[in-house]
């Protein structure tokens, strides 16, 4: 009874040279100290992924599908998507792929020859290489031929054009021009547009020092359109000048980047030159491409300053700085005074950044450099942000990032220290890895780095430490991006607390228990709720950094991302204070007559009093103040008692009957009512009334547990789920046996035993029952 208390490019151009200076020259390695081969990450940011695309494969295209081409080291290709790899035929290079998978490059073994006469009577012979496109299913097909506009453009200047300090350039015999066209694919846009470079070279006279050169970007998908009107040829020498730099006209270069926009926008630079610029003697082959050059003589000098320029589908604009990347919305990513910038819609001024750093980015400004990673004005490490996972995951050092394409995916190359089977890799070089201050090379793989986060409530905590309170609902989602979601064959949450039992620290629900039953749920039977992509659950214990994870098989690979949660509870204790052990009469409890409550007036066997004012036999308090602000009322703080076992004798000088007990949850006395008590106090008065003067013993014997639990306010958890949890709990027992000596001595206490338990007790999980106390007596004997 109870008291009621209430990119990098193989055909390389001028902008290729101009962005590997830029970036640094990559090599297909990858390195590692032998004296730091810990692989503990547990301290690092953990972010990505890593699908093993294959050994001594390099990238060289990627795409926001998630598709890549990769380069073998016998120089063939590979278009690899969703997990398949597709051999790509018919091209020997590759420049760009646009996002319906459409690869552009140089075509295999195609050579075009012409032969004629240019209007100035000057025989010549024209050789051609021509770019391709592929789709996969298919062998590459040519891009259309260069026309003859190009070809003679710049060779059908006037004899009179051609002036050295003034002096016309005399032509007293015919001269053989051997010239070549080359046709440079340097990407394509989502329309299908192939954009690029056409060159020409000619040697005057058949010498190997004369050159001459027309740079300019140009659409090349259907006929090859120029972007620009005006265009020239510059070069060293004609017959008998070679020891002087010939500018053929005036000098217009548009240089397109190794990428282009989705709409097809670009950048480059323009240089315009007088011919006296360039009037230098040497000896020699030189090439201008409008920087500062140094002649063999010695002597040095630097053409007009370079005008960059965008291209924004349609127009050029200038702008004011030296663009060097480009991302597919058309952003451009380059240099401001020496200082990093951007460029948002092709407009002339950049906008600085802070901390960045110079490589391949995306439309929300990720910028990856080797292994570096930027966001938001954040420089980080991309080998501290990858997945370490369980023993059996290989461990990537030495990262060289690429590509990023829209969706945060990036490849690149790894060294892979650790087989598939745990197992230590064998390193490339020294064959004695472990000596001391040697750097190990390890086999270089091509990979991908997916982002895989653990959000909550749709937040990323990856790598972080939430806080959180037992009884507040976790909802956790494992997000992977990049890529069709048909790739994940499986996932499997690992959550500290789960076995599957009645005492799981960590449960799927506690769902309005009732006196009947606990309404508890497990994480595993008989639902497996472990294997989706998200998980929702409770824990009942407090800890620090407690690690949750999800291992997932994508494209056959495993790997497991992790996310670490503080749980908070508060530290509550249960006072307790106990009445006697009495047999009397009128002073244990009351009972219904008629409309009212009188004292009972039989004989009891009981443990404390129920009275008003009396001492109850076990007495539970809190103190309120252990409780968060907000979560400490009385609908907060909950108490709830099970029956462990329950014992109760009565004798006639001639029988006996026994009740028995095999426990359940203690209702107070009240079928039906839950819980046993809310507020700061509970109490129980267990006994055995109503003995009669015919009998001549009675025994009672009660173990029970009382439950201090709590349930954090909706308003506290941020508007999270919550159901109560047990703090705290309190064993106890108590039994004794009393005699009838009547008629004339009356009840006695023969015997009693008092609680013994001195504290509370910590739980670490929910309280289980399936019944109620008050229904499962069981009898035996009679009266």
């Amino acid at each position: 009874m109870r008291r009621s208390t209430p990119h990098v490019r193989s055909a390389i151009t001028l902008q290729g040279l101009f962005l590997l200076a830029t970036l640094g020259f990559m090599v297909n390695v990858a390195t590692i100290d032998a004296t730091k081969t810990s692989r503990d990450h547990s301290t690092l940011p953990q972010r990505y992924v890593v699908i093993d695309l294959g050994a001594n494969y390099t990238p060289v295209a990627f795409n926001n599908m998630g598709s890549v081409v990769l380069s073998t080291t016998t120089g063939q290709f590979i278009y690899w998507s969703n997990g398949t790899a597709y051999p790509i035929t018919g091209l020997s290079s590759i420049a760009g792929m646009n996002n319906s998978g459409r690869v552009v490059g140089m075509y295999t073994n195609n050579a075009v020859v012409m032969t004629g006469t240019g209007s100035d009577g000057v025989a010549f012979t024209e050789s051609f290489a021509r770019g391709g496109i592929w789709t996969n299913g298919a062998t590459a097909i040519p891009l259309p031929n260069p026309t003859q506009q190009f070809v003679y453009g710049a060779m059908d200047l006037p004899q009179s054009a051609l002036t050295v300090s003034g002096t016309t350039a005399f032509f007293n015999y015919p001269l053989l021009e051997v010239s070549s066209m080359m046709e440079y694919p340097t990407g394509i846009a989502d329309n299908g547009a192939v954009y690029g470079m056409v060159e020409e070279y000619y040697y005057p006279d058949g010498g190997p020092v004369g050159l001459g050169m027309a740079i300019f970007p140009a659409r090349l998908d259907t006929a090859i359109t120029p972007l620009v009107a005006n265009y020239s040829v510059y070069g060293d020498g004609l017959s008998g000048l070679r020891s002087q730099a010939i500018l053929v006209g005036g000098v217009n270069i548009y240089l397109a980047p190794g990428t282009v926009a989705a709409n097809g926008g670009t950048f480059g630079y323009q240089v315009t030159e007088s011919v006296n610029d360039f009037q230098t003697e040497y000896d020699g082959y030189e090439t201008i491409y409008g920087y500062p050059i140094e002649m063999v003589n010695g002597t040095t000098f630097a053409p007009d300053p370079a005008t960059f320029v965008a291209y924004d589908g349609s127009a050029f604009n200038a702008l004011s700085g030296i663009p060097a990347w480009i991302a597919s919305n058309g952003n451009i990513l380059g240099y401001n005074d020496s200082n990093l910038a951007m460029w948002t819609n092709y407009a002339s001024a950049p906008a600085s950044m802070t901390n960045a750093i110079g490589g391949a980015f995306n439309i929300t400004n990720q910028i990856i450099s080797s292994s570096s990673y930027w966001e938001t004005n954040q420089l980080s490490d991309l080998t501290g942000q990858i997945q370490s996972g369980t023993t059996n995951i290989p461990v990537w050092i030495g990262i060289n990032a690429q590509y990023i394409n829209d969706k945060n995916t990036i490849v690149g190359i790894a060294g892979k220290t650790r087989n598939n089977d745990d197992t230590l890799a064998t390193p490339l070089y020294p064959a004695n890895y472990f000596y001391s201050g040697s750097a190990v090379v390890y086999p270089s793989h091509a990979i991908m780095l997916i982002p895989d986060k653990i959000q909550r409530d749709g937040q990323d905590i990856t790598g972080t430490n939430a806080n959180v309170w037992v009884g507040q609902q976790i909802c956790l989602t494992n997000v992977i991006s990049g890529f069709a979601t048909n790739v994940v064959t499986s996932y499997h949450w690992h959550i500290p607390g789960v076995t599957g039992s009645t005492n799981d620290t960590a449960f799927y629900d506690y769902d309005e228990p009732n006196q009947i039953n606990s309404n508890y749920t497990n994480l595993i039977t008989p639902t497996d709720y472990t294997t989706n992509n998200y998980i929702n659950f409770y824990w009942c214990g407090d800890a620090t950094n407690l690690p949750v994870s999800c291992t997932q098989v994508i494209y056959g690979q495993t790997n497991t991302v992790t996310a670490t949660l503080n749980v908070q509870r508060p530290n509550a204790v249960i006072s307790t204070d106990h009445g006697v052990i009495a047999v009397d009469a009128g002073s244990y409890r009351t009972i219904q007559s008629g409309t009212n409550f009188i004292i009972d007036p039989s004989t009891a066997l009981h443990f404390g009093s129920a009275l008003t004012g009396a001492t109850p036999g076990m007495k539970f308090g809190v103190d309120a103040s252990a409780f968060p602000a907000g979560s400490n009322s009385t609908n907060n703080i909950i108490w709830n008692q099970v029956v462990n076992s329950d014992l109760s004798v009565v004798s006639t000088a001639t029988s006996a009957l026994t009740s028995t007990n095999s426990g359940g949850y203690d209702s107070g006395g009240k079928p039906g009512d839950y819980p046993y008590n809310y507020g700061n106090e509970a109490d129980d008065s267990p006994g055995r009334a109503g003995l009669q003067t015919n009998y001549t013993s009675s025994t009672r014997s009660f173990t029970a547990t009382m439950y201090l639990m709590w349930q954090p306010s909706t308003n506290m958890v941020g508007g999270d789920k919550t159901v109560p949890v047990a703090l705290k709990c309190w064993p106890w027992h108590w039994s004794a046996t009393a005699t009838n000596g009547a008629p004339s001595a009356g009840w006695g206490l023969e015997n009693s035993t008092y609680p013994s338990t001195t504290s509370d007790v910590d739980v670490t999980s929910p309280p289980i029952w399936t019944n109620a106390a008050p229904y499962e007596w069981q009898h035996s004997g009679s009266l």
